[in-house]
């Protein structure tokens, strides 16, 4: 079953030359799919496109076969930075969307226990930001996310900030929850090594405007996955011109 479905997406600022164009792909549920490129080959407008916050200049998203082109709250975003706020605490944080949504105390409460111990957070509810370490604040951040909307959650280079061994030690942490909670993400980066670690399939993204140029399923034995790497990397060098 398709969670999402891209359908023909190009987009244009001001009616210039178009950013993204003739982008299709769907992603069914309990997978990830990971985009590759660049910087600068629109990777960020198609997120934006996907959660409502830009209307296409053609093309349509659709999420379970409804049509969300331009419409926002559908979907679940995390950006780069945590954006925790500082002045609440872990589980006000975490609370947060469904505050915003009107849930009542007593559903919040349920819905956050029920989770907490999943993204490793059971004895950090009243802590601050402040009080985090990085790793521990990218959980909280996704835990926020995975509140406002389970259907799919839109990553945005969620591990980037974090160091080597934070990173890899969310890496096997994200890929256990993945598979707990059959999560269905999107995810840009410019990491190879995280694309394929983390996504059942890859798209390379390249030019301008932004197209997709390869397709890759990833096998997640070593063998195939450094055979990928190469074949990425090849796609990424042969597009790039300095």
């Amino acid at each position: 079953m398709n969670i999402l479905d891209i359908k023909d997406i190009s987009h244009s600022f001001d009616n210039k030359k178009n950013t993204i164009e003739d982008i299709s792909f769907c992603v069914k549920k309990g997978e990830i799919v990971g985009i590759i490129g660049p910087s600068g080959v629109g990777k960020s407008t198609l997120f934006n496109i996907i959660a409502g916050l830009i209307k296409p200049t053609s093309g349509k998203v659709f999420l379970e076969n409804e049509d969300i082109t331009g419409k926002t709250a559908k979907v679940s975003y995390m950006l780069q930075k945590d954006l925790l706020l500082p002045f609440m605490t872990v589980y006000e944080n975490i609370a947060l969307p469904l505050t915003i949504k009107k849930v009542n105390k007593k559903e919040i409460e349920k819905k956050i226990n029920e989770n907490l111990s999943k993204f490793g957070l059971e004895n950090l509810c009243n802590r601050y930001p402040k009080e985090l370490s990085g790793g521990q604040r990218q959980r909280v951040a996704l835990l926020r996310t995975y509140m406002f909307s389970d259907k799919i959650v839109l990553l945005d280079e969620p591990f980037s900030a974090l160091d080597y061994i934070t990173k890899d030690t969310m890496y096997n942490w994200f890929l256990k929850l993945k598979k707990e909670l059959n999560l269905t993400c999107l995810l840009i980066t410019h990491d190879i090594d995280e694309a394929i670690r983390l996504s059942d399939t890859v798209y390379v993204i390249q030019g301008v405007p932004g197209k997709f140029v390869k397709k890759f399923d990833i096998q997640k034995d070593e063998k195939s996955m450094m055979e990928i790497k190469k074949k990425i990397y090849e796609v990424i060098k042969q597009k790039i011109s300095w």
